[in-house]
């Protein structure tokens, strides 16, 4: 009888991303540093998507490095909505008032001091 290796074996799991997103760079990125093999293939149903497969004993790492990819999109994303929070324009007119009031008062005192 022939023992198939368990580390030979196709996952079951499959991983999908969209086409247009960055996250299947960062990880082919990360699985290519760490020489692992994986199968990619491209489905397009409604739109176009990217399909991983891994060997069995890879699943863990690929699981440790999404997680991480997920975590650093989350970061970059909060911090895209705290600049864009920054930028409205009730801020941007309360920046403005305030420096105006700075100005009136440097102005008044050196009309005192004068």
């Amino acid at each position: 009888m022939n023992k198939i290796d368990n580390n030979q074996l196709v996952s079951n799991k499959r991983y999908c991303f969209d086409t247009f997103s960055m996250d299947p760079l960062l990880l082919e990125k990360e699985l290519v540093k760490h020489n692992i093999r994986f199968i990619k293939n491209y489905v397009s149903t409604r739109q176009s998507s990217v399909v991983y497969s891994f060997f069995e004993k890879d699943i863990e790492f690929v699981n440790s490095v999404l997680s991480e990819i997920e975590k650093d999109s989350l970061e970059s994303e909060d911090k895209k909505i705290t600049k864009m929070k920054k930028k409205t324009p009730e801020v941007m007119q309360k920046k403005i008032a305030i420096s105006i009031l700075v100005i009136i008062l440097i102005v008044i005192l050196f009309s005192i001091i004068l």
